[in-house]
């Protein structure tokens, strides 16, 4: 299903962290008094860092850009990536998440500052060819917590336009409030080329409840040929492309941890789309790859074998919606 041959390098760029996940917890404790939770995981966390894992279970080429602390956690992350040896070193501890887990399946983060801030414009520009081939896809993630890049997103953007990048962009939940943000990312969709967002943040950005209209607003401030995909939990994914809609439905499947879907799906959908898969069948591989990463527990992440045979097998179904 996926030729290495025929396949351009997939860049991701952003915050690579440590997530420590626990849970469950649906009401928030009094102040001075202590709670035992039943499961607590730490592994490898970050949009970016959830993405590039992804890739690399996949065996796609892939460059995670970067940066690393000099603290143990820092060399344990980097002993996860290949391509982490070109990562400039910050003396500033590593950044850590902590993300509590809810019985509805939502989860909660809790961020602090760390190597993920100090990021800047000259370190991911320095780890990104000068030119590259077409189709190359850059994934820009966690922009609002790589704090020192975000002050020069809309130079980063400019620039992977000038270098020939397709712009992929998942900038998450803000920590600054979207009513602090909105402007500054509409600011930026002129150079989108793939915009992946989940339905409450395209709801916030835009300030529109329906859909359709959060989409129709955001597609005419980008280019023509754009895509928009919005990643709708239980009830899968849909995207938009020159005013005409694909949708895929999800599996029904044992959620045991969603943290990290949405950027599992994203590397699962841009592998679809640097290989020209249709739009409905990027879809379902960002699906796939989502759909078994949370109903697994330690973590499991598709290799190839095991993505050829969910898409065969699997119960999935395309459709516009």
């Amino acid at each position: 299903m996926i030729d290495n041959n025929n396949f351009s390098p997939l860049y991701i760029v952003g915050n690579v962290n440590i997530d420590l996940i626990m849970g469950q917890l649906d009401s928030w404790p009094q102040r001075g008094t202590e709670v035992l939770l039943d499961t607590n995981t730490w592994r490898v966390g970050g949009s970016a860092g959830n993405s590039a894992l992804a890739a690399q279970a996949l065996g796609i080429p892939s460059h995670l850009v970067a940066n690393q602390s000099y603290d143990l956690w820092g060399q344990w992350l980097a002993e996860h990536f290949q391509q982490s040896h070109r990562w400039p070193k910050v003396d500033i501890p590593t950044s850590i998440t902590v993300g509590i887990t809810h019985s509805d399946s939502e989860r909660t983060f809790f961020s602090a500052k760390g190597n993920v801030e100090k990021l800047s414009l000259t370190e991911v520009l320095e780890q990104l060819p000068e030119q590259v081939p077409p189709q190359t896809v850059v994934l820009l993630s966690g922009a609002f917590l790589t704090l020192s890049l975000l002050d020069d997103y809309l130079e980063l953007l400019t620039t992977l336009k000038q270098r020939q990048f397709t712009v992929a962009l998942d900038c998450g939940w803000p920590p600054q409030q979207w009513k602090n943000v909105r402007k500054q990312v509409q600011q930026w969709l002129p150079w989108i080329d793939l915009l992946l967002v989940n339905e409450i943040e395209i709801q916030q950005l835009t300030e529109h409840s329906q859909l359709s209209s959060a989409v129709e607003h955001l597609a005419a401030k980008m280019p023509k040929t754009a895509r928009i995909i919005v990643k709708r939990g239980a009830n899968g994914a849909s995207s938009y492309i020159k005013q005409h809609w694909d949708h895929c439905q999800a599996p029904n499947v044992k959620v045991v941890d969603t943290v990290g879907a949405g950027d599992i799906f994203n590397t699962g959908y841009l592998a679809a789309f640097i290989l020209n898969k249709s739009h409905a069948e990027a879809l379902r591989w960002g699906i796939t790859l989502a759909s078994q990463a949370i109903s697994t527990t330690p973590r499991q992440l598709m290799n190839k074998q095991q993505l050829t045979l969910a898409m065969t097998v699997g119960d999935m179904t395309d459709g516009e919606s």
